[in-house]
């Protein structure tokens, strides 16, 4: 039905923009089982292995899966979801740039995978509020899909770098920050110190 579509668009996604080599063919193999209606099980298989057999062994072997966001500390939060916007990340400046038309597509997936997939309920709903604003509706273009991921991060940042500190949960050594900081671009910055230029 509607959420086998909205997996397999987010393969393909995955098979065209991933920025690894073997990822991407990974996806690819995925989305032709998919395509196929290939069994469950041999589905399932695959996906186990997208990224390869080699890495999938390795990730099994290595304890923080999240290595580039592993907490400083058991139970400081970041993990899947400091992966899952890194993976946004990545993925967006890969769309086709400098036509309309792209941007508005991968964040149309990225939307779909979101609503459908993201089980933090929380983060989804905050994540969808942002996506039914009118600036996420205009976006077309890689540079506007990789500007509006920029600033829905950094939005979620400021929010959960105030709960952080409002409840002492957050990691003293990944602290909630905007990004880029106004020392690596003053004119990112307007003058009330917020981002967003």
């Amino acid at each position: 039905g509607d959420a086998y579509q909205a997996l397999l668009e987010w393969v393909q996604l995955l098979g065209r923009l991933h920025p690894s080599e073997r990822c991407r063919e990974g996806a690819l193999e995925l989305t032709s089982m998919m395509l196929k209606r290939s069994p469950a099980a041999e589905v399932a298989s695959q996906v186990a292995s997208i990224c390869g057999e080699a890495l999938a062994a390795e990730a099994a072997a290595y304890p923080q899966p999240w290595e580039a966001c592993a907490p400083s500390e058991p139970g400081r939060g970041r993990g899947y979801t400091c992966g899952l916007w890194g993976l946004l990340h990545s993925l967006s400046v890969r769309v086709k740039p400098g036509v309309a038309g792209p941007g508005r597509a991968f964040l149309d997936r990225v939307e779909d995978f979101v609503r459908r997939f993201f089980s933090c309920e929380v983060c989804r709903d905050h994540f969808l509020e942002m996506a039914a604003e009118a600036d996420f509706r205009a976006v077309q273009t890689r540079d506007e899909a990789v500007l509006w991921l920029w600033r829905a991060h950094n939005r979620v940042n400021a929010r959960l770098a105030q709960e952080e500190a409002e409840s002492g949960q957050g990691d003293p050594r990944h602290p909630k920050a905007q990004f880029p900081s106004r020392e690596a671009c003053p004119d990112c910055f307007f003058d009330d110190g917020g981002g967003g230029g």
